[in-house]
């Protein structure tokens, strides 16, 4: 499709950062993942209890393990990441603690993918909807007043953020400004709070100013 000098930024912008990452995508990602932790934990904690002794230090440091084994099952990730810290630092020498730091450097991994899914995903709907904006200017002349406007031929359906917040829109005299308002659906803030920007195509790195990245 032939794009408006102006389009190509987030057209290109698309390919590198969704790079065909759906919600549906990253679930299915998290899941195996967290089965394999899951599974992996469970090998070592029975490992162990087929290896040593449940006495002293090492009958501890098992306990221990088994609770942060149990932790990954309920998907309380950075509770299991500080429990196998715990045996870590209390019995350094026990069989369990060699074990724990493996698993301490994987959860802490799997931990950042968690943390992270819904930006991912609020990116990625930030893209959907700025190429649907695009494609409607393409072919009517003109911006769209309004999200409603694109649906159901540009999107099918109102993008809502991953926190339940839908995509705020404004039509402006050079173009138009979307944001996603991040995890406490106000303009502003950081860490979960952090806005994402687009004006005219284009991601902002400070919303306040309008800096384009």
């Amino acid at each position: 499709m032939k794009t408006l000098p102006e389009d190509r930024t987030i057209i290109e912008r698309a390919v590198a950062e969704v790079n065909d990452s759906t919600a549906a995508f990253w679930r299915f990602f998290f899941n195996k993942t967290l089965q394999s932790a899951m599974g992996l934990c469970s090998c070592i904690a029975l490992a162990s209890v087929a290896s040593v002794a449940c006495a002293g230090d090492e009958g501890a440091a098992q306990r221990m393990g088994n609770e942060a084994v149990a932790a990954v099952k309920a998907q309380r990730l950075d509770e299991a990441i500080a429990l196998y810290r715990e045996v870590v630092d209390r019995y350094p020498d026990t069989a369990v603690a060699l074990h724990a730091r493996e698993r301490i450097t994987f959860l802490s991994g799997l931990s950042h993918s968690v943390v992270s899914f819904p930006f991912r995903t609020a990116r990625d709907l930030m893209v959907e909807t700025a190429r649907a904006v695009q494609r409607y200017r393409y072919s009517k002349g003109r911006y769209p007043d309004n999200l409603d406007a694109l649906m159901p031929k540009m999107l099918n359906e109102a993008p809502i953020d991953p926190w339940g917040s839908p995509l705020q829109y404004e039509r402006l005299e050079s173009g138009y400004r979307l944001s996603c308002l991040g995890g406490d659906s106000r303009r502003g803030g950081e860490g979960i709070a952090t806005d994402f920007v687009i004006v005219n195509g284009n991601f902002v790195s400070d919303p306040a100013h309008e800096a384009l990245f």
